[in-house]
């Protein structure tokens, strides 16, 4: 009743002003308002004074958007997009997917990733292959970092609960033809036990470190010709519980991911085709002492893209692309390395007005294993009168089948992509001050791939339904601002009948802040979860959990649970209790 009574009261709606961003989530700059699939955008200054510190800190609980962790602090952050499965939803920084091939899902863990130079983040929800190709049906993190033709610098350090400290820091500028940008993080705690400690009496703190670099620069080689190099390291180390007991020794787990991308854009055709060839590199290396075997993988992609601005009114994107995945499991007396080869072509075209747009889209895949498949996509809105926008989208999707899923069991079968059909439909009213956003969404996965214990291999048997609303309001009004999220989501095994696992049907997140002037202000953020099911049908008691942030100056003291709850967002899994951070910002 208590939980209830604080949702219901933080929900209350009041008015918002909104803040008019311009999104390239589709691939191409849009204005949010002209924008047909549906797109939640988090700014540079929200990370800022969230006090957030990681990627999967500040998306848990926006529009759509679920995460489900294995424990607080470096626990394995399952990334999950309108109900769809962990890996149907893509994480993209700067033009470089994040994806781990040696993962059975293919997904990124979004733990992993800190939230340094960030400058905008876009959530792109809904089926998104067309342009995203496999693993993208439920949606895309869509990541920008900053750059700026002025020098800036500037050094974050956080103490906090847990033994934590933190050292970050970040520079951009540019020398003549060539633009810069440098940020890295160390991040270390002695964190809490990852099995819940209020299960056993001998409980131990499972430490967890994380090393974040980014670096980009960027050469114009002429008025029509620039090249860009960007590469990305992720390393960290944790000790982990595994599933149902504390671990005390050989729990030690690390990751180490290297990724890089070098492109070469042009304009031809008297500046109307924009042309953007790149190749990508992404290396990851898995360990885990609890396992007799380490995992290599790697996945190598060349692709290019032509933006073709036909006039005022309508644009063509053409794309083609290659992708080589390859995934080692290194055994103490031999190695197996399988591969796995794809390639694909598209193209979308958009169309806008002063009150009407649209966009439609088509890409056909060849894959090794099932030859080839085609997706595609409609969508459009129209400005109503009153500040009234109305938008809908249809677009199948699909996910090819990993190479663990292809290569596990004495007689595997070849597998056929899951294939996705999804719907939605919003409402956007915007004013000064407001702005509201009421979006109904429908899915529908056929062929999943699925693990068949009997056979002990994966088989295209599973099939599921997830429909639902998303409903987001924003105000800002003289010194005050209140954003309101809620997601409701009902979920279906259309095999069993069951509710799809990890799927919470109702998720809250309100957030309110105060400034009392530029360098002064404080807000609160609570995130409610409700009740879902974990693996054997397990119903998980639904949470309320709160923080409380202060920014002065170059301060910012942050409170995380300050409720001081005890919970599980998975089972068996524990939560930290209520703790504190201190940040200093240095710019130079």
């Amino acid at each position: 009743m208590k939980e209830r009574f604080i949702v219901s009261l933080l929900s209350l709606p009041v008015l918002a002003n909104p803040l008019n961003f311009t999104v390239t989530a589709e691939r191409l700059e849009k204005s949010l308002s002209k924008t047909s699939s549906s797109v939640s955008v988090i700014s540079a200054r929200e990370i800022s004074q969230s006090g957030a510190q990681s990627l999967s800190e500040i998306l848990q609980s926006r529009a759509g958007v679920y995460l489900s962790s294995n424990g607080t602090f470096g626990g394995q952050s399952a990334l999950r997009v309108r109900g769809s499965g962990s890996g149907f939803a893509k994480v993209i920084v700067d033009g470089i997917e994040l994806n781990d091939p040696t993962n059975p899902s293919g997904s990124f863990d979004v733990s992993q990733l800190d939230l340094t130079n960030i400058e905008q983040i876009e959530i792109l929800r809904g089926a998104q292959s067309i342009i995203y190709g496999s693993n993208a049906t439920g949606g895309v993190i869509k990541i920008t970092t900053k750059k700026s033709d002025l020098s800036i610098s500037q050094i974050d350090l956080l103490l906090g609960s847990f033994d934590t400290k933190s050292l970050s820091f970040n520079t951009v500028g540019k020398k003549e033809r060539t633009s810069y940008s440098l940020a890295g993080s160390y991040y270390i705690t002695d964190g809490i036990s990852s099995f819940n400690e209020n299960r056993t009496n001998f409980a131990e703190s499972d430490r967890y470190n994380r090393i974040n670099l980014k670096a980009s620069l960027e050469h114009t080689l002429s008025h029509q010709a620039k090249i860009t190099y960007q590469t990305q390291v992720l390393k960290s180390d944790l000790d982990i519980d595994s599933y149902g007991s504390d671990k005390r020794d050989k729990d030690n787990s690390s990751y180490d991911q290297n990724l890089h991308r070098i492109s070469l854009q042009n304009q031809l055709l008297e500046g109307s085709l924009k042309s953007e060839l790149s190749y990508n590199y992404n290396e990851i290396y898995r360990n885990s002492e609890s396992s007799s075997t380490n995992n290599v993988g790697d996945e190598k992609s060349i692709s290019w893209q032509g933006t073709h601005f036909l006039n005022e009114s309508f644009t063509n994107i053409y794309g083609l692309e290659y992708e080589k995945q390859s995934a080692t499991q290194v055994f103490s007396t031999n190695r197996e390395k399988k591969t796995l080869d794809m390639s694909s072509v598209f193209m979308t075209t958009h169309y806008k007005s002063v009150k009407t747009f649209f966009d439609l889209g088509l890409r056909h895949d060849n894959h090794e294993v099932y030859k080839g498949h085609t997706t595609y996509k409609i969508g459009g809105g129209y400005q109503l009168p009153k500040d009234i926008t109305v938008k809908a989208n249809y677009a199948t999707g699909f996910k090819s089948p990993t190479l663990t899923e292809l290569n596990t069991g004495t007689t595997p079968l070849a597998l056929e992509p899951t294939e996705s059909k999804s719907f939605d439909v919003s409402l956007l009213h915007s004013t000064l001050w407001t702005n509201i956003e009421l979006t109904y969404f429908q899915t529908e996965y056929d062929n999943q791939i699925s693990y068949d214990s009997t056979d002990s291999r994966y088989e295209n048997i599973a099939e599921s339904e997830l429909k639902g609303l998303e409903f987001s309001l924003a105000f800002n009004y003289k010194n005050y601002s209140l954003s309101n999220i809620y997601t409701y989501t009902l979920s279906k095994d259309l095999k069993t009948g069951l509710k799809l696992l990890k799927t919470p049907k109702k998720m809250n997140r309100t957030s309110l802040r105060y400034t009392i002037h530029r360098d002064f202000s404080f807000g609160t953020d609570f995130i409610y979860i409700g009740q879902r099911y974990d693996f054997g049908q397990k119903r998980i008691p639904s949470y309320l959990v709160g923080n409380f942030v202060v920014n002065y100056e170059n301060f910012q003291l942050k409170v995380d649970n300050i409720l001081d709850k005890e919970y599980e967002d998975t089972d068996t899994y524990g939560t930290a209790g209520r703790s504190y951070f201190l940040g200093y910002k240095i710019k130079l």
